[in-house]
């Protein structure tokens, strides 16, 4: 799976927005860039934002999912560990396609 079919199966369970260079190349600018960056919509609590993501990583298990370190660089976790590592960095990477995706975490409004 490219990561561009990784996204377009995010965007059909969810509201997905497009950011950062690869969104810049839809647009028609010339750009490189070597990951897609997503937000996805918020949901009410982190485990309902987390179950696409979830659902994409049991489908395509080629795909792993990672945090960001505190050292820099990016470090493994589960997929059981999304909604959480969700919670606390707002940003989890999916790796193992052609780019990685770096899918943020909105904040619900209230």
């Amino acid at each position: 799976m490219t990561a561009r079919e990784a996204v377009a199966f995010l965007a059909s369970k969810r509201r997905t927005v497009l950011l950062g260079g690869m969104a810049m190349i839809l647009h028609g600018l010339s750009r490189n860039t070597k990951d897609y960056d997503i937000w996805l919509d918020p949901l009410p609590d982190a485990q309902t934002w987390a179950a696409a993501i979830q659902q994409l990583l049991t489908r395509e298990p080629p795909l792993q999912v990672q945090r960001i370190s505190s050292f820099g660089g990016w470090t493994p976790i589960g997929v059981a560990d999304v909604p959480l590592v969700g919670t606390e960095d707002r940003l989890i990477r999916i790796a193992g396609a052609d780019r990685p995706i770096d899918a943020l975490v909105g904040q619900a409004s209230k």
